[in-house]
């Protein structure tokens, strides 16, 4: 692990390159079900409802299950992703992008998702995707999104899945802080592991379900 000294621009082409280069081995590490924490939350939802899924990778499994019953936006930086989620998930629609340059009205989702998403962005442009998030959804639902535990400032791995990465990452007390500042209220905290069907590498990230307030 080394500290990133690449420009901002730099960093999003490191994401966007690293998972491009190492989209099928992901694919073939990742778990084939869905997280019970999906399952979940999703009871809530009207069917179908309009759910927005930012970096859905190759749809598996979040976006594939999801979209067996809701309309599914899905976003992902990568090409070779994207790709491959038109071909696991030709039902949702399916936005290559940068997540810092979508725009979507006011109220447009029932529900966002995002996981083991949002660390792969630079801190400052996570503030601002929050207060997005908040106002893409309608009052009285819900985001769920995978954070972090520990504040570790931006840096790069040489080998995830072959590729180089790129992750930024604040403490889960500064997330909710900022959860809050927006107007998503943390309703709910576990914790889980890294998504991978197999590997050596103990990790946990904290998942959160916020809830927007309602009248706002």
């Amino acid at each position: 692990m080394k500290t990133a000294n690449e420009d901002r621009v730099g960093y999003k082409r490191i994401v966007q390159q690293g998972y491009n280069q190492c989209a099928k081995r992901y694919l073939e590490a990742r778990q084939e079900n869905v997280l019970s924490e999906v399952e979940t939350f999703e009871k809530d939802l009207m069917v179908p409802s309009r759910i927005l899924d930012l970096g859905c990778g190759s749809g598996i499994p979040t976006a594939k299950w999801l979209a067996t019953k809701h309309k599914v936006v899905g976003v992902d930086f990568s090409e070779v992703q994207i790709n491959l989620a038109r071909l696991n998930v030709p039902g949702a629609d399916l936005i290559c992008s940068d997540i810092m340059d979508l725009s979507f009205k006011p109220s447009s989702f029932e529900a966002i998702v995002s996981l083991y998403v949002i660390f792969h962005l630079p801190r400052e442009e996570q503030v601002i995707l929050f207060k997005r998030m908040a106002e893409w959804l309608s009052p009285g639902r819900y985001l769920l999104a995978t954070l972090s535990y520990s504040d570790q400032p931006s840096y790069t791995e040489g080998d995830f899945f072959g590729a180089k990465m790129y992750w930024d990452s604040m403490a889960l007390k500064e997330y909710e802080r900022l959860l809050e500042g927006v107007g998503l209220k943390a309703v709910e905290v576990k914790e889980i592991g890294h998504g991978y069907s197999e590997s050596s590498k103990k990790e946990s990230h904290p998942i959160v379900l916020a809830r927007k307030a309602t009248g706002v």
